[in-house]
């Protein structure tokens, strides 16, 4: 679905159906919205995952908990790294 999702993705973020796409701060895959988890920055300088997507505020878009591990290196959202996630808060992938 990566491969497939990054080539038919236009230049506003969307898929030609008009699916939202982000991409995954960890490994930078681009796939659909759905498919991720969102995180929001917290006042406290943590995150919190947003589930739902309604939380005010720029948020990260996650694909697995293994792009988490990724995050360790990278300066922009090392504290991100750290936020506590339920195992079930994941969205299914269906690749």
């Amino acid at each position: 679905m990566r491969e497939t999702a990054h080539k038919i993705a236009t230049a506003e973020g969307k898929l030609s159906g008009g699916v939202p796409v982000r991409q995954c701060v960890g490994c930078r895959g681009r796939m659909e919205k759905r498919r991720l988890l969102r995180f929001v920055p917290t006042a406290q300088g943590g995150w919190m995952a947003d589930s739902a997507a309604r939380l005010p505020g720029r948020g990260a878009y996650l694909c697995s908990p293994q792009c988490i591990e990724r995050l360790r290196k990278n300066k922009r959202y090392k504290t991100l790294s750290e936020a506590l996630v339920a195992t079930g808060a994941w969205p299914r992938r269906d690749d």
